[in-house]
């Protein structure tokens, strides 16, 4: 098992509580060990929007529809339906199929919408 370079979740609730400047750390710490809950909230929590988009764009890759979604309304956005395509299609090769579901269910509601 690999060691984690990431803070333990005492350390990171701590960050979180105080605004620590180490939040972009932790955060990057976070999203390279793809924990990207624990990223989402170190980069919401530092403001760091580029950070929120990182997370979108991985979890796009990853057919990760949760962290996507999440990663949108913390940055105050609807999710785009033109990434749900993409996600969906990651997700189905991925074998997430609940995911992939729910990012085509989402992708054919924004098309009625047209």
């Amino acid at each position: 098992m690999a060691v984690s370079n990431a803070p333990t979740a005492a350390e990171r609730r701590n960050l979180l509580s105080t605004e620590s400047p180490k939040l972009a750390e932790a955060a990057k710490a976070y999203f390279e060990e793809g924990r990207l809950g624990e990223a989402l909230d170190c980069y919401k929590a530092a403001g760091d929007t580029e950070g929120l988009k990182a997370v979108c764009q991985k979890a796009v890759l990853e057919g990760d529809f949760f962290w996507w979604k999440q990663a949108h309304q913390m940055m105050g956005n609807n999710p785009p339906i033109e990434e749900a395509a993409e996600l969906a299609k990651n997700a189905g090769e991925k074998g997430k199929d609940s995911f992939a579901r729910t990012a085509s269910e989402l992708l054919n509601h924004g098309k009625e919408d047209e």
